[in-house]
């Protein structure tokens, strides 16, 4: 096509010029960028000419990739020229790109959004049957990024039942309890709910519950942490939430405190019976934190990382500590790569002779007005070497989400997300397993789970009990079963086991 020129003799603004030229050559450019408020915001290809995106590539999965076993979920991810919105198809083939079939936005069974074009990235699940190789293809308008072939091993998919406990178990609602099993039960230690006050008068709490079914639980321990300004700290713990905790030597130990309650954030408590506990330490050799990764492994107490929370400032730490008492701490000296700093939530994920950080993130602070989360799997048997099992998981980046060990398969039971993740921010109720951490596989939760983050998870008599956490409750739920309407927090317990 010819460009018209117009017959007066004036020159033409260099943009004219330079579009006119791009038509007549086929040859793609942007759009001049006209600043704040220069005109209307641009297309959803950032203004490209002939649909070419120099920038658009496919970013994972990399060359190299392990084997996919069928049925898992696997994350695809990918980058575009920064002005365009344009969302790319996604297509697999499992005959050497001879053919390619399209993934749907939406999936029809779970409802889950499976390509999600404000995240730039996708879930792809294997399937089950068909080809020994599978090729991913992202296509923009024509434009097509191809992943190398990747091997398909077989699955390890199985079936499991989630139901319900107790629609409301009789321990007061919280958020970031501990969960231990010890002794043959269960215990559920702390825990923070502002709206709450009969139940928290001091926002966080230092109850402690035991129980053998998960559906009904005995007080071992009452709250005495009333008043934070008069509590002697050297006598019981203070109450608190998103502290590690776990069992070793037939004691349970708590290991850590409160972001909300700063007296006493570098000690240590034991217990054997979960009523009188004794103060082990009181200001470890590691830094002030809290969400540390809390394990009890090899016969030693563990935490990895954790962030300090203060008004003025925080810090993440990027260390490994470890105890054969809780009393005094030895800094183990890493090395080769390290997982980026970052703060977790209750678990205790020792997962075949390794210590397992999955997902996780960190707290806004002064300098970084939004949270950061994480979608990549590390591990350890030593606490020194760290092995990157993945590098993205095919569930979203997310915080305050429980990892626990069950049925021989490590688990990731629901979080928190943020605000620019999946379309808005939120609690999740999605649930996943993998048996190796590479591949994962999703357990579809019933309608009527509510999602939560900084819920409480055990591995107990051949179940996962996960319960209680933060829903941010709707309108609907709120003040149910005599609960105060300023209560946010499930009260519920439930529990997953091999489907029959």
């Amino acid at each position: 096509m010819t460009p018209m020129i117009p017959s007066a003799p004036r020159p033409l603004p260099l943009a004219t010029v330079l579009l006119l030229a791009a038509a007549a050559s086929c040859i793609p450019v942007y759009f001049p960028d006209e600043g704040p408020g220069g005109g209307p915001p641009p297309d959803d290809n950032g203004g490209l000419i002939g649909g070419f995106d120099p920038g658009f590539r496919m970013t994972y999965p990399a060359a190299g990739s392990p084997a996919w076993e069928r049925e898992s979920q696997h994350a695809v991810m990918w980058e575009t020229s920064p002005k365009v919105t344009a969302v790319p198809d996604l297509y697999y083939s499992l005959d050497d790109a001879v053919t390619w079939k399209q993934i749907e936005v939406s999936d029809e069974a779970t409802g889950r959004v499976m390509v999600d074009g404000s995240a730039k990235r996708a879930r792809l699940n294997v399937p089950a049957t068909g080809g020994t190789h599978i090729r991913v293809r992202l296509s923009l308008r024509g434009q097509n990024a191809d992943s190398a072939p990747i091997e398909l091993a077989p699955s390890q998919r199985k079936s499991y039942s989630f139901t319900r406990v107790s629609e409301q178990v009789n321990v007061p609602p919280r958020d970031g309890a501990c969960g231990v099993v010890h002794n043959g039960a269960m215990w559920l230690l702390g825990g923070w709910n502002p709206g709450y006050p009969a139940e928290f008068p001091a926002i966080v709490t230092n109850d402690v519950w035991r129980s053998e079914d998960g559906a009904n639980w005995t007080r071992v321990k009452p709250n005495t942490f009333i008043d934070p300004g008069t509590y002697d700290d050297a006598s019981d713990w203070s109450g608190r939430h998103t502290m590690g905790c776990t069992s070793l030597g037939g004691k349970m130990f708590i290991v850590g405190s409160d972001p909300l309650h700063l007296s006493s954030m570098r000690d240590v408590w034991s217990s054997t019976d979960g009523a009188k506990w004794q103060r082990v330490a009181a200001n470890t050799k590691f830094g002030t934190r809290v969400l540390q990764q809390t394990f009890s492994f090899q016969d030693k107490l563990w935490i990895v990382s954790g962030q300090t929370l203060l008004t003025e400032f925080t810090v993440a730490y990027p260390d490994v500590w470890s105890s054969l008492d809780g009393a005094t701490w030895t800094r183990v000296h890493t090395e080769g790569p390290l997982w980026a700093p970052r703060a977790m939530i209750h678990g205790e994920p020792v997962f075949k002779g390794r210590m397992w950080l999955v997902s996780g993130g960190l707290y806004e602070d002064p300098n970084r007005p939004k949270r950061v989360s994480f979608d990549d799997v590390w591990s350890s048997a030593d606490g020194v070497r760290w092995r990157r099992d993945l590098e993205h998981t095919p569930f979203a980046p997310r915080y305050f989400v429980n990892v626990a060990t069950y049925d021989d398969r490590l688990w990731v039971l629901g979080g928190a997300r943020q605000e620019e993740l999946l379309g808005g921010s939120g609690n999740l109720s999605d649930v996943f397993y993998t048996s190796d951490g590479s591949n994962w596989y999703e357990l579809v939760t019933p309608k009527n789970f509510e999602g939560r983050h900084s819920a409480t998870a055990w591995a107990y008599k051949g179940a996962l009990f996960w319960g209680v956490g933060n829903a941010l409750l709707p309108e609907e739920l709120r003040g149910k079963n005599g609960l105060p309407p300023e209560n946010q927090m499930m009260p519920d317990m439930w529990k997953i086991v091999p489907a029959p």
